[in-house]
């Protein structure tokens, strides 16, 4: 067994970063898979209406309420969600893994992509002010304080040695 002067403790923020991240990745997975569907949806568009009806007769509430949904948006929609839906999964699973890593580029996408959660999440708790919905802001900032923090560190370090910032 290491001694324990050897083993590194990671500080609580380097904790919460990792659970920023992880949570963020889950959404970017939920994301990809909106894509998905949305994708196939809007390829499939004339069988949602009957897919819709067949889960009406089944006890398939919340599929039903998917797919009329989706015959409401139209193919377009569809295709337009499938794209963005998509690009932001995209952007937030490599924003993800390059603050793990610890990467300055990396740090800050990420820092962009929880500023611009913010406002949604604020304008969602101004409507439903439930606890998850304060747990899930209240990670974002601290995730946003600990992403800023790095940061900070990266360009600290990199003034001292001169080095490119952006590796």
């Amino acid at each position: 067994m290491p001694e324990p002067s050897l083993i590194r403790k990671r500080p609580r923020s380097e904790l919460l970063l990792r659970i920023v991240v992880l949570k963020k990745l889950l959404v970017a997975v939920l994301l990809l898979l909106t894509s998905g569907l949305a994708s196939l949806a809007s390829r499939r568009y004339g069988a949602l209406d009957e897919l819709a009806q067949q889960w009406g007769h089944g006890d398939h509430t919340l599929l039903e309420s998917l797919a009329n949904r989706a015959v409401a948006a139209g193919p377009d929609r569809l295709r337009m969600l499938a794209l963005l839906s998509g690009f932001y999964g995209v952007l937030i699973v490599v924003a993800a893994i390059a603050t793990w890593r610890r990467r300055l580029w990396g740090e800050l996408l990420f820092a962009g992509l929880l500023l611009a959660t913010l406002p949604l999440e604020l304008r969602r708790l101004a409507h439903h002010p439930e606890l998850s919905h304060w747990l899930v802001f209240l990670l974002t900032l601290a995730g946003l304080a600990v992403v800023l923090n790095g940061v900070s560190r990266h360009s600290r370090v990199e003034r001292g040695r001169g080095d490119n910032p952006c590796d």
